[in-house]
């Protein structure tokens, strides 16, 4: 008997320690009605499986004709119905961890409840269904609860508002990205992802913007080592917080100074990310765009330059043998598409 009792006592404080891991306790104390998970499972006198009850007046004890299942606690319940995609709620003070596992490393805690998307899962692990969730900058793993306690809910389409309004960007224009976002084959975040755009990198904005799942969905162009990717990317989360760095400028300043050219130089396309650099009607990245000039294109300038849309725009005339004219664009600092040919100007 005493073998029995030792073993039963083994296994409680193996689930108290599984349920404490899970959540992070706040600074402050908060109670249940604020929306805080506690540490405490409430009293089930039916159930046979619960190893102890929360008495408000006294410390955890146990059954003492306690009768535990033989299933172990690797074991899981029937998982919460939801699928990639979904939109959900979690409560505040529960854990997010890089695997799904209430000892993996914990990357983020929220002390009020949040909204993310359903990634993938459930996985089971300790007796707890995890499902990998996304959003706030994070992507991890989180366990869904179990019998009363659980601690993500399903937000229905009635629920989730419309997408925020859209940012006022421009087709053509370069953003660089400010944490690591994926580039999907929809506007969805159902679609399979293309490539991870990872922070510091730049985008070039191609059509857009789309609502889908209560995001704002951009078509853009990236280079990731080496490969030029298109896909749709979203240009913030549900709560605003962007994806993207948007250049500040001095009011007065809408072009950085242009370079040094002047009409009758013959100058090269060049650039380091592999993608071509357009040749459109007039200076305006709305413009019509009448070619795509590869690397070491030569051309004169015959134009400009004119400042538009912050870019430098030189008129120009591409060598080649039938004639052509159209305005192409500097680029700035950091990254210049255009340079002197010394071959050409002896």
């Amino acid at each position: 008997m005493s073998r029995v009792r030792t073993v039963c006592l083994s296994i409680a404080l193996l689930m108290m320690f599984s349920i404490g891991a899970l959540l992070s306790t706040p600074a402050a104390p908060r109670s249940a009605a604020q929306g805080f998970p506690t540490n405490t499972v409430g009293p089930n006198p039916t159930a046979t499986n619960t190893p102890f009850v929360a008495n408000p007046s006294a410390t955890p004890t146990l059954f003492p004709t306690s009768i535990f299942p033989t299933a172990t606690l690797a074991n899981c319940l029937t998982p919460l119905p939801f699928t990639r995609g979904d939109i959900i709620a979690l409560t505040g003070g529960v854990n997010i961890h890089s695997a799904p596992s209430a000892s993996a490393p914990i990357l983020a805690y929220f002390p009020e409840r949040r909204e993310f998307s359903v990634v993938e899962g459930p996985v089971c692990t300790g007796g707890f269904n995890f499902w990998r969730i996304e959003g706030h900058g994070v992507i991890g793993w989180a366990a869904e609860g179990r019998l009363t306690r659980y601690w993500m809910r399903l937000i229905t389409d009635n629920e989730a508002p419309q997408c925020l309004a859209p940012l006022p960007l421009t087709v053509g224009e370069r953003f660089r990205v400010v944490t690591g976002v994926y580039v999907r084959a929809e506007p969805s975040l159902a679609a399979l992802p293309v490539t991870l755009v990872n922070t510091n990198e730049t985008v070039i904005i191609l059509e857009g913007p789309r609502c889908a799942d209560r995001y704002n969905w951009w078509r853009v162009r990236v280079v990731v080592v080496g490969v030029t990717y298109e896909g749709w990317m979203a240009e913030a989360d549900r709560f605003g917080d962007e994806f993207i760095a948007r250049p500040t400028r001095d009011p007065g300043t809408i072009c950085y100074y242009p370079l040094p050219f002047s009409i009758g130089d013959r100058i090269n396309v060049t650039y380091d990310d592999s993608i071509p650099k357009r040749l459109r009607s007039q200076p305006d990245t709305s413009a019509t765009i009448l070619y795509e000039l590869l690397k070491e294109t030569p051309m004169i300038i015959i134009g400009g330059p004119v400042c538009a849309d912050t870019y430098n725009w030189w008129q120009v005339r591409v060598l080649a043998s039938t004639e052509i004219i159209g305005w192409i664009a500097e680029g700035g600092p950091g990254s210049y598409w255009l340079t002197r040919d010394p071959s050409l100007n002896n």
